[in-house]
């Protein structure tokens, strides 16, 4: 089992571990929500104020039709490529997943999930061409995401909605984009209970008008 910790260490990855606070005791970066966990985005320090860095806005969110008994959410990464937020983003957004009772889903399964019901056919090479972009399957940047969530994270748990598709040939290489994932709410645990240590590094909207997360109750 991979721990949170050794997650962060593996990936070279950003975590609550390395908020520094300066001598205002301002963090060097926070995490806010907006929109009942619809947009979770990055800000960073900079001479005094907070800035835009990054986000990840959702694609599905709720869309409990395309699957019944499941509630899956979806959201697509705008955060900067190389910079170590990622995985602690993809995280909170499965926990805030969790947390309304849901999955996360990859934009894979969300398309054959959305094929399933309009009873279209499967086209491979169409999928391949729109990966990344609208409507697109799961890009390459994000995919070893969810495979090292299937292949590494014993803290995960995997949620497989019985989705198979005719003529689909990635669905036996490439389980991990096929089934749907959640956790326990550690990481917003944790950044809600450093709220209450200093300055907020978990917000609910941005800049000057962000106002400190204090419960899920977001």
């Amino acid at each position: 089992m991979t721990t949170f910790s050794e997650w962060m260490i593996s990936e070279a990855a950003i975590g609550p571990q390395n908020i520094q606070y300066d001598e205002n005791g301002r963090p060097n970066f926070r995490v806010y929500i907006m929109n009942g966990g619809e947009l979770v985005g990055l800000e960073m320090r900079q001479g005094g104020h907070y800035k835009f860095a990054g986000d990840m806005f959702s694609n599905i969110f709720g869309h409990s039709d395309l699957l019944k008994g499941h509630k899956i959410f979806n959201w697509h990464s705008e955060l900067p490529e190389g910079s170590g937020y990622g995985p602690m983003f993809y995280d909170i957004c499965m926990e805030i997943a969790t947390s309304k009772g849901g999955c996360l889903a990859s934009m894979t399964l969300v398309n054959r999930l959305a094929l399933i019901r309009s009873g279209q056919d499967f086209d491979y090479e169409q999928s391949r061409e729109r990966k990344g972009a609208a409507m697109g399957d799961t890009s390459d940047r994000a995919e070893p995401v969810y495979k090292f969530y299937y292949e590494k994270r014993g803290d995960v748990e995997k949620v497989d909605p019985g989705i198979r598709v005719a003529n689909d040939p990635e669905q036996a290489s490439k389980p991990w984009m096929y089934v749907m994932y959640r956790r326990t709410p550690t990481v917003l645990s944790k950044l809600i209970e450093m709220n209450g240590k200093g300055q907020p590094v978990l917000v609910s909207g941005m800049g000057m008008h962000a106002t400190p997360i204090t419960s899920m109750n977001f």
